[in-house]
């Protein structure tokens, strides 16, 4: 899920002292600012700042070059307020969401913190932080912050929407549920907080529950590639195959890059009676060229080339699937079968073990079936 940062407003501030054609010059930026002229608001805070630079100056350009998505440029305006004024609590939180859309994670948490600490009740940068928690996957921390959140904003949705994720992460999707009914009373048009309760309801197995949120997240937005997806998911659990393919189908078609569509859609195809392997293969040979580095891509692959009776072929796509992770159980169940199907027993036998010792619960009765008494 896209995170959604805040960045506080401009600082309308006027200091004693400074010349008046500087202060005309800010107040004119920030009239351009509020008129969405963000290019002609610079360039009045640029004289500004040449006449007789100021924190508020560069905080207000800041804000602006963020505003044309100048993510640096806003980064270095903040940094330098924050040098002329290192007790301006709305430089580091600003600073702090730039930071979080470049992904310097550790570095917006310090910014936050610091935010925190000058002004106790900057209730963005507790929402900023949860956020950043996330990435971190700290979801206790994350609850506080959004906790905070809304006590300081208890109308504040996007607090209910995150405090639902943060619970439903730590696996209380009752809790999250409501959470996620909150941010739903407060906002009813916005499809985020439907797909996430469906996806709490069907991890507690409400499948039904979970397609009429998903339902009603594509009235919201035909175009929501992500409800179409989950939805898929739902059909698929149900046993209607044809329907979770047609879900994969529109997810794909809105975004075609989207490589879980076409694994989804494979799998559906591979489990739908009578099966599509060949209309799988093609899925998952897609995925594999949009993405070679996918194991789950490879796996699939050469199971539905083990159904396809190609037993040699579908080797080397479970090695593949292995070497990118070493710790798939079910690429060395599968690699194992194979093998043993091509009555290379010992090698076969050894990747069933090796399934058996990453947890894979049906490598012991085909163990017990193929191997003991074999001496392999």
């Amino acid at each position: 899920m896209k995170r959604t940062l805040y960045s506080l407003g401009f600082l309308l501030i006027c200091l004693n002292g400074y010349s008046q054609t500087a202060e005309e010059y800010k107040r004119s930026g920030l009239s351009k600012e509020n008129n969405k002229d963000h290019r002609g608001a610079i360039e009045d805070f640029n004289k500004a700042i040449a006449i007789s630079p100021d924190y508020s100056a560069y905080y207000n350009r800041g804000v602006a070059k963020r505003n044309l998505r100048d993510i640096t440029g806003a980064i270095d305006d903040y940094t330098k307020a924050i040098e002329l004024n290192p007790y301006f609590p709305l430089a580091y939180s600003n600073r702090g969401a730039c930071r979080f859309e470049l992904k310097e994670f550790t570095s917006c948490i310090e910014d936050f913190n610091k935010a925190i600490e000058l002004y106790p009740g900057d209730q963005i940068a507790y929402y900023n932080r949860g956020e950043a928690k996330m990435i971190f996957k700290d979801y206790t921390g994350a609850m506080q912050d959004y906790n905070k959140s809304i006590e300081l904003k208890p109308k504040h949705y996007n607090s209910y929407l995150g405090r639902g994720n943060a619970k439903s992460s730590l696996g209380d999707e009752k809790a999250a549920i409501e959470d996620f009914n909150k941010a739903i009373k407060l906002e009813p048009g916005n499809v985020l907080a439907y797909n996430n309760r469906g996806n709490s309801k069907r991890k507690l197995n409400d499948l039904k529950g979970a397609k009429k949120d998903y339902d009603r997240a594509i009235r919201i937005n035909r175009d929501y590639a992500v409800g179409y997806y989950n939805r898929g998911i739902v059909f698929d659990q149900m046993g209607q195959f044809e329907k979770a393919i047609a879900d994969y189908s529109r997810s794909i078609k809105i975004r075609p890059l989207n490589v879980d569509g076409y694994i989804n859609r494979g799998v559906s195809k591979a489990r739908m009676s009578p099966p599509d392997y060949v209309g799988a293969l093609a899925d998952f040979n897609r995925v594999i060229e949009m993405n070679p580095d996918i194991a789950t891509a490879y796996n699939n692959r050469g199971l539905t080339k083990f159904n396809l009776k190609d037993h040699g072929g579908s080797i080397p796509d479970f090695t593949k699937a292995i070497e990118l992770n070493s710790e798939f159980a079910f690429a060395f169940r599968n690699r194992g079968k194979a093998r043993i199907e091509l009555n290379q027993l010992e090698d076969g036998c050894s990747d069933l073990r090796k399934a058996g010792e990453l947890g894979d619960a049906d490598a012991a009765e085909l163990i017990k079936k193929h191997c003991e008494g074999t001496g392999k």
